[in-house]
């Protein structure tokens, strides 16, 4: 749901919220689901947004499955992905949801909400 207020909050666990109804149900998504149902809603803590960007991750998200190769070892599969400058550049922050837009030709949209920075 999108309406009025929607905005930033003076909470550092929901930055932004869409509505009120948005943020009363991260902040209790926050409070009383487990890790995995919340990365399966896109809902992460400090702590965990932090320790992505530590780890060099765009984006907070679920450990990577592990695969069984040929030989029968499990191995985790390799990342093949552009570094975080390479996908973002200089893009601002989503005025709506508070997420890093991504270049989009002349202008940057929003992977998140799906946002644009005003460009036609």
């Amino acid at each position: 749901m999108r309406f009025e207020p929607a905005g930033m909050t003076d909470d550092p666990e929901v930055r932004f919220a869409t509505s009120l109804v948005d943020y009363i149900f991260r902040r209790l998504a926050i409070e009383y689901l487990p890790v995995d149902k919340r990365n399966e809603m896109g809902i992460y803590t400090v702590e965990e947004r932090t320790a992505a960007a530590d780890a060099g991750h765009p984006h907070p998200g679920p450990a990577p499955t592990p695969v069984t190769d040929a030989t029968g070892q499990t191995v985790l599969p390799v990342e093949r992905s552009l570094p975080v400058d390479d996908l973002y550049g200089d893009a601002p922050m989503c005025y709506q949801c508070g997420v890093k837009m991504r270049r989009a030709g002349s202008c940057h949209a929003c992977e998140s909400c799906g946002t644009t920075s005003g460009c036609s």
